[in-house]
């Protein structure tokens, strides 16, 4: 939140720091999802904030409230996708299951 003083001093409108807060919400998201999807290489956690951070500085209409939502909607339905994604990858199958447990003895 210490943020929102800088970017209304940047001159940013209160749309585009509610698109950019949502979006740095779901980059997280994502960066976690990713790091756990990896089996916790922080690496991959490095790569992917760095790309992030370098598409930001590279992104000639970032300051547009318009794109920042837009932005904002396609972070979260990435995150969202690649979160679902890696937990359904992870989730362990009821033959699994059964299979860890052995025979049931009768009682």
């Amino acid at each position: 939140m210490w943020h929102l003083i800088p970017l209304a001093q940047a001159g940013h409108s209160l749309e585009w720091m509610a698109g950019w807060f949502v979006t740095t919400v779901a980059a997280r998201v994502f960066m976690v999802a990713v790091y756990d999807g990896s089996g916790g290489a922080v690496g991959t956690a490095i790569v992917t904030h760095a790309m992030i951070n370098l598409a930001d500085a590279y992104t000639p209409t970032l300051d547009s409230a318009l794109f920042m939502g837009t932005l904002a909607g396609l972070a979260v339905c990435a995150a969202t996708a690649t979160a679902t994604a890696l937990r359904a990858r992870h989730e362990p199958r009821e033959d699994v299951i059964a299979r860890r447990a052995g025979p049931t003895d009768p009682p």
